[in-house]
């Protein structure tokens, strides 16, 4: 298993589950069993927060906020926004089951995707 990009001279973290890029990547705290679904509204079908850790290398404190734009495949969105810089907690409230595209946009640009299969709570 790759180990998620460098963030601001740490080193790596190991045994994660994470998705992405070296320029944009999601630690997904949630994951217990290696996989990347998702559970709607925030929670897990085990009841645990769907915790995400969008990291963007290369990125201060002052780039203002993380904006995630969801889109299913059936034509559902959403959207949020989570302070920080460089590392972006969160927990993402994905508003129903399916095949999600998340797209991760600092000051308007555009920085990558992500593609998340979310399940009922």
């Amino acid at each position: 298993m790759r180990s998620p990009p460098r963030l601001l001279g740490q080193a790596d973290p190991v045994s994660l589950t994470w998705t992405g890029t070296d320029r944009f990547a999601a630690v997904l705290f949630y994951s217990r069993d290696g996989t990347s679904s998702m559970g709607t509204g925030g929670i897990m079908p085990d009841g645990g927060a769907t915790k995400i850790l969008w990291l963007v290398p290369d990125v201060d404190a002052s780039s203002g906020p993380l904006t995630v734009r969801g889109v299913s495949a059936g034509g559902n969105r959403f959207q949020a926004s989570f302070d920080g810089g460089g590392s972006y907690s969160s927990i993402v409230k994905v508003p129903a089951p399916g095949c999600w595209t998340l797209t991760g946009i600092l000051q308007g640009r555009v920085l990558g995707n992500i593609v998340i299969p979310v399940v009922p709570s």
